[in-house]
Parts: C-alpha cells; sequence; structure tokens
C-alpha cells in the first residue's frame, strides 16, 4: 500500500505528540505518587478528616449558596461544584439521621 510521505510525516507527528503527553502524563502521576508516599502512603489516603475539620450541613449550605451559577453567570465549574456539594449536603443528611 502506497502512503503519501506528506501523510507519513503527519501521523508520525502525531505519534510524537501523543507519545510526549503520555510521557508527561507518567512524570505527573509518579510526582503524584511519591508526594501520596511521603505523607503515608496507604494510610494518608485512608484517614479520615479530623472532626474539628468537618463541615457541618449548615456550612454546606452557604458554601451552596455562595457558588451556585446563578451568582456566577452559570458558570461550568459554579455547576460542577454546586452538583458536587448538593451530593456532600444529601450525604450528611442521610448520616445525620443514623443512630
Amino acid at each position: 500500500m502506497f502512503i503519501a510521505k506528506s501523510k507519513y510525516i503527519e501521523v508520525l507527528g502525531m505519534a510524537r505528540f501523543y507519545a510526549d503527553a503520555f510521557f508527561e502524563l507518567q512524570e505527573k502521576w509518579n510526582n503524584l505518587a511519591d508526594r501520596i508516599n511521603r505523607k503515608g502512603g496507604e494510610d494518608f489516603l485512608s484517614s479520615e478528616i479530623p472532626s474539628e475539620m468537618r463541615l457541618t450541613e449548615d456550612e454546606v449550605t452557604t458554601l451552596i449558596s455562595l457558588c451556585h451559577p446563578d451568582k456566577h453567570q452559570g458558570k461550568e465549574s459554579a455547576n460542577k461544584l454546586t452538583r458536587r456539594l448538593l451530593e456532600v449536603r444529601d450525604h450528611l443528611r442521610e448520616n445525620s439521621s443514623k443512630p
């Protein structure tokens, strides 16, 4: 099968681009793993937030009102964060009713 030299060069450039992107992500992953390991590895990842640092349901509700998309011209970041905060508030409500 014949492949034009220009197409070969184009594909080769794309391959190099994706290889560079892969190595950059691999380096970021390794740096993150190193940081986690310096903080205690699995113990750090599974550790709970100290009770004095946890947000209350009222605090989460306040955050929802502060970051609501209506107050930020419907920005996607406000939408995402509000959705996440609603999930957190629902979780807090579910767990606060348990004995």
